[in-house]
């Protein structure tokens, strides 16, 4: 009699480990809905903003670069790669901008391009006293240089 009542048991208990695995499963994907829809809302009104700012001055440095971070996330690059150029085109030392171009060129396959965006990057960067970006660029630059199609 005692084993039937232990297995009973320890069914139970198997059975109440299951509902509660599954219960923290629905809870992580509840969670994940909700941080991909913050996200898709946090996006969609940066990007309204920075096409506002670019309505009033289409050559805005800022906005150009803004708008071309966001269409890299979303895998846009030639969008991307066009604003981001727009954005150096007016501020040929904004060296953030390389950076951000260069990720773009590289979503594009582009990677002879990505790498002479990070070379002239690094050059503006460190000329500005902006290591913390020459830095990144430096690193992808390696990268890139370390795979065997670049």
């Amino acid at each position: 009699m005692g084993r039937i009542e232990d297995a009973e048991r320890e069914a139970g208990e198997a059975l109440r480990a299951k509902m509660d695995s599954e219960r923290d499963q629905r809870q992580r994907a509840e969670a994940h809905r909700e941080e991909n829809t913050a996200a898709d809302a946090d996006r969609k009104r940066r990007s309204e903003m920075f096409r506002q700012v670019l309505e009033i001055d289409p050559d805005d440095a800022l906005g150009n670069f803004g708008l071309g971070e966001l269409l890299t996330e979303e895998g846009r690059y030639a969008d991307a790669i066009a604003h981001l150029r727009r954005a150096l085109r007016t501020d040929p030392l904004y060296s953030a901008a390389f950076l951000a171009l260069g990720r773009a060129l590289e979503g594009a396959d582009d990677l002879a391009t990505a790498a002479n965006t990070y070379r002239e990057g690094i050059k503006v960067a460190a000329g500005r006293g902006d290591l913390s970006t020459a830095n990144k660029m430096q690193e992808r630059l390696a990268n890139l240089q370390s795979e065997p199609d670049a």
